[in-house]
């Protein structure tokens, strides 16, 4: 089936922008709930740091790799004080993680978009 509108297929290259800020975004959130409620404030610095590299797409591989065991450690903790508390968010989460780890960061980031 022909696409209703195949001139905006240039921008692909773009795409991974969107979803990248987006999780970035979420977890500069969890880094600030994260350091106003815990007392262990390196959790809240390890999301913070994720997030951020992330978001500029600086090593977007290995961010992505420590946000998503980030993500999952917090699940797993006894006070769901962060974001990743409900399964649903880690879930959705886990798979933007993935397509950032399988596509690149995509443009306008540090990373070489090979």
């Amino acid at each position: 089936m022909e696409s209703i509108f195949p001139g905006l297929f240039f921008l692909g290259f773009f795409a991974p922008i969107i979803i990248r800020v987006a999780v970035a975004v979420l977890f500069l959130f969890d880094a600030r709930a994260l350091w106003k409620s815990s007392k262990k404030k390196y959790l809240a610095v390890v999301s913070g740091v994720c997030g951020l590299l992330i978001a500029i797409g600086l090593f977007t591989q290995v961010a992505v790799i420590a946000a998503g065991v980030q993500a999952i450690l917090l699940f797993m903790r006894a006070k769901n004080e962060s974001v990743f508390g409900t399964r649903a968010t880690l879930l959705l989460t886990l798979a933007i993680l993935l397509f950032l780890l399988v596509t690149g960061p995509g443009g306008l980031a540090f990373d070489l978009p090979y």
